[in-house]
Protein backbone atom coordinates (compact mmCIF):
# COMPACT_ATOMS: atom_id res chain seq x y z
CA UNK A 1 0.00 0.00 0.00
CA UNK A 2 1.02 3.47 -0.38
CA UNK A 3 0.93 6.36 1.59
CA UNK A 4 2.01 9.64 2.54
CA UNK A 5 2.57 11.62 5.24
CA UNK A 6 -0.13 13.78 6.98
CA UNK A 7 2.20 17.01 7.79
CA UNK A 8 1.74 20.25 6.67
CA UNK A 9 2.02 21.10 2.78
CA UNK A 10 3.69 24.47 2.98
CA UNK A 11 6.26 23.00 4.99
CA UNK A 12 7.19 20.34 3.54
CA UNK A 13 7.23 22.17 0.06
CA UNK A 14 10.01 24.64 2.08
CA UNK A 15 11.71 21.51 2.94
CA UNK A 16 11.69 20.04 -0.73
CA UNK A 17 13.39 23.49 -1.91
CA UNK A 18 15.96 23.58 0.96
CA UNK A 19 17.43 19.86 -0.45
CA UNK A 20 17.01 20.96 -4.33
CA UNK A 21 18.42 24.73 -3.53
CA UNK A 22 21.52 22.54 -1.67
CA UNK A 23 22.13 20.78 -4.38
CA UNK A 24 21.46 23.46 -6.98
CA UNK A 25 24.12 25.38 -4.67
CA UNK A 26 27.28 22.68 -4.80
CA UNK A 27 26.77 22.35 -8.71
CA UNK A 28 26.81 26.15 -9.54
CA UNK A 29 29.84 26.57 -7.19
CA UNK A 30 31.99 24.14 -8.78
CA UNK A 31 31.03 25.45 -12.03
CA UNK A 32 31.61 28.95 -11.12
CA UNK A 33 35.16 28.09 -9.13
CA UNK A 34 36.27 26.78 -12.46
CA UNK A 35 35.59 30.38 -14.53
CA UNK A 36 36.45 31.89 -11.78
CA UNK A 37 40.14 29.93 -12.22
CA UNK A 38 39.76 29.86 -15.96
CA UNK A 39 39.74 34.13 -16.06
CA UNK A 40 42.87 33.93 -13.50
CA UNK A 41 44.75 31.39 -16.70
CA UNK A 42 44.96 34.64 -18.18
CA UNK A 43 47.32 36.51 -16.16
CA UNK A 44 50.93 35.94 -16.25
CA UNK A 45 51.11 35.00 -12.16
CA UNK A 46 49.11 32.72 -12.70
CA UNK A 47 50.26 29.24 -11.29
CA UNK A 48 50.29 25.86 -13.12
CA UNK A 49 47.79 24.54 -10.89
CA UNK A 50 45.33 26.72 -12.40
CA UNK A 51 45.87 26.11 -16.01
CA UNK A 52 45.63 22.38 -14.80
CA UNK A 53 42.70 22.86 -13.12
CA UNK A 54 40.60 24.84 -16.16
CA UNK A 55 41.60 22.22 -18.45
CA UNK A 56 40.43 18.96 -16.78
CA UNK A 57 37.37 20.81 -15.44
CA UNK A 58 36.60 22.00 -19.15
CA UNK A 59 37.46 18.61 -20.24
CA UNK A 60 34.81 17.00 -17.47
CA UNK A 61 32.32 19.15 -18.84
CA UNK A 62 32.13 18.88 -22.31
CA UNK A 63 32.46 14.71 -21.35
CA UNK A 64 29.19 15.00 -19.08
CA UNK A 65 31.24 14.05 -16.03
CA UNK A 66 29.16 13.70 -12.72
CA UNK A 67 28.99 16.59 -10.26
CA UNK A 68 30.36 14.42 -7.49
CA UNK A 69 33.27 13.39 -10.07
CA UNK A 70 33.71 16.94 -10.26
CA UNK A 71 34.81 17.68 -6.87
CA UNK A 72 37.10 14.51 -6.96
CA UNK A 73 38.82 16.19 -9.70
CA UNK A 74 39.48 19.65 -8.04
CA UNK A 75 39.91 18.05 -4.70
CA UNK A 76 42.74 16.24 -6.04
CA UNK A 77 44.15 19.10 -8.80
CA UNK A 78 44.55 21.71 -5.29
CA UNK A 79 45.93 19.43 -2.89
CA UNK A 80 47.18 16.27 -4.41
CA UNK A 81 44.79 14.22 -2.27
CA UNK A 82 41.41 13.11 -3.47
CA UNK A 83 37.75 13.08 -0.71
CA UNK A 84 37.59 9.97 0.91
CA UNK A 85 34.02 8.41 -0.38
CA UNK A 86 33.43 7.01 2.84
CA UNK A 87 33.33 9.66 4.94
CA UNK A 88 31.65 13.53 5.74
CA UNK A 89 32.09 15.87 3.66
CA UNK A 90 32.09 13.66 0.43
CA UNK A 91 29.66 10.96 1.84
CA UNK A 92 27.34 13.80 2.93
CA UNK A 93 27.89 15.06 -0.40
CA UNK A 94 27.34 11.94 -2.70
CA UNK A 95 23.90 11.14 -0.71
CA UNK A 96 22.42 14.45 -1.36
CA UNK A 97 23.19 14.04 -4.85
CA UNK A 98 21.19 11.02 -4.85
CA UNK A 99 18.44 12.29 -3.27
CA UNK A 100 18.33 15.18 -5.49
CA UNK A 101 18.38 12.72 -8.49
CA UNK A 102 15.46 10.64 -7.13
CA UNK A 103 13.44 13.07 -6.63
CA UNK A 104 14.18 15.02 -10.12
CA UNK A 105 14.39 11.38 -12.15
CA UNK A 106 12.42 8.90 -10.09
CA UNK A 107 8.46 8.03 -11.67
CA UNK A 108 7.33 7.37 -9.23
CA UNK A 109 9.75 8.32 -6.39
CA UNK A 110 9.05 6.23 -4.09
CA UNK A 111 10.83 4.28 -0.26
CA UNK A 112 10.06 1.26 0.63
CA UNK A 113 9.43 0.40 4.78
CA UNK A 114 10.01 -2.99 5.61
CA UNK A 115 10.42 -5.48 8.77
CA UNK A 116 14.09 -5.55 9.69
CA UNK A 117 15.80 -9.31 10.79
CA UNK A 118 14.35 -7.93 14.87
CA UNK A 119 11.25 -7.77 13.41
CA UNK A 120 11.42 -3.65 13.60
CA UNK A 121 9.87 -1.33 10.39
CA UNK A 122 12.78 0.25 8.92
CA UNK A 123 13.62 1.67 5.43
CA UNK A 124 14.91 -0.88 3.25
CA UNK A 125 14.70 1.09 -0.32
CA UNK A 126 16.52 3.21 -1.95
CA UNK A 127 19.74 2.51 0.03
CA UNK A 128 20.38 5.95 0.31
CA UNK A 129 17.48 6.52 1.95
CA UNK A 130 18.52 3.10 4.23
CA UNK A 131 22.20 5.14 4.92
CA UNK A 132 20.17 8.56 6.02
CA UNK A 133 17.67 6.38 8.39
CA UNK A 134 21.31 5.39 10.13
CA UNK A 135 22.57 8.77 10.57
CA UNK A 136 19.38 9.77 11.84
CA UNK A 137 18.07 12.22 8.97
CA UNK A 138 15.10 9.82 7.25
CA UNK A 139 13.64 8.55 10.53
CA UNK A 140 10.43 6.74 10.25
CA UNK A 141 7.48 7.71 10.59
CA UNK A 142 4.79 6.33 13.88
CA UNK A 143 2.38 6.52 12.25
CA UNK A 144 3.72 4.27 8.68
CA UNK A 145 4.32 2.00 11.81
CA UNK A 146 0.60 2.12 13.03
CA UNK A 147 -0.70 1.55 9.41
CA UNK A 148 1.50 -1.65 8.77
CA UNK A 149 0.56 -2.96 12.16
CA UNK A 150 -3.02 -2.91 11.48
CA UNK A 151 -2.82 -4.07 8.20
CA UNK A 152 -0.14 -6.83 9.01
CA UNK A 153 1.88 -5.54 6.23
CA UNK A 154 5.08 -6.69 5.65
CA UNK A 155 6.10 -3.73 3.84
CA UNK A 156 4.68 -0.20 3.50
CA UNK A 157 5.06 1.75 0.13
CA UNK A 158 5.20 5.57 0.48
CA UNK A 159 6.01 8.92 -1.48
CA UNK A 160 9.48 9.32 -0.73
CA UNK A 161 9.01 12.92 -1.98
CA UNK A 162 6.61 13.12 1.16
CA UNK A 163 8.73 11.61 3.49
CA UNK A 164 12.33 13.30 2.69
CA UNK A 165 10.92 16.70 3.02
CA UNK A 166 11.24 17.63 6.44
CA UNK A 167 13.57 20.42 8.40
CA UNK A 168 15.78 17.78 9.42
CA UNK A 169 16.62 16.66 6.11
CA UNK A 170 16.50 19.85 5.19
CA UNK A 171 19.18 21.05 7.83
CA UNK A 172 21.47 17.91 6.66
CA UNK A 173 21.31 18.91 2.88
CA UNK A 174 22.22 22.87 3.57
CA UNK A 175 25.30 20.43 5.70
CA UNK A 176 26.27 18.83 3.26
CA UNK A 177 26.40 21.34 0.59
CA UNK A 178 28.28 23.95 3.11
CA UNK A 179 30.61 20.49 4.12
CA UNK A 180 31.95 20.05 0.63
CA UNK A 181 32.45 23.42 -0.34
CA UNK A 182 34.03 24.64 2.73
CA UNK A 183 36.79 21.47 1.94
CA UNK A 184 37.46 22.85 -1.89
CA UNK A 185 37.86 26.74 -0.48
CA UNK A 186 40.34 24.86 2.10
CA UNK A 187 42.13 23.43 -0.34
CA UNK A 188 42.23 26.53 -2.40
CA UNK A 189 46.28 27.31 -2.53
CA UNK A 190 47.45 30.78 -0.82
CA UNK A 191 47.71 32.76 -4.48
CA UNK A 192 43.98 32.22 -5.02
CA UNK A 193 42.87 32.73 -1.02
CA UNK A 194 40.42 35.76 -2.11
CA UNK A 195 37.92 33.36 -3.94
CA UNK A 196 38.15 31.38 -1.59
CA UNK A 197 37.39 34.46 1.09
CA UNK A 198 34.04 35.15 -1.23
CA UNK A 199 32.34 32.39 -0.89
CA UNK A 200 32.79 31.89 2.52
CA UNK A 201 29.98 33.90 4.18
CA UNK A 202 27.70 32.21 1.43
CA UNK A 203 27.99 28.71 2.61
CA UNK A 204 27.19 28.60 6.18
CA UNK A 205 24.62 26.62 7.59
CA UNK A 206 22.29 28.81 10.67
Amino acid sequence: MMTSPPLSVQSRREALASILFAAVSAEAFINELHHLVREWTDRPSAPGWAKTFDDILEDAEKSRTSIKSKYQLAKFILSGQPFDKGAPPFQDFASLVEVRNLIVHARPPVATLRKDATGKFAWAEPPVVVRLQNVKVAEVDYSLIDIASRTAAEAVVVDLVGHISTRTAAQWACTATAGIVNAILDAIPNEFATAAFLYRSDFKCP
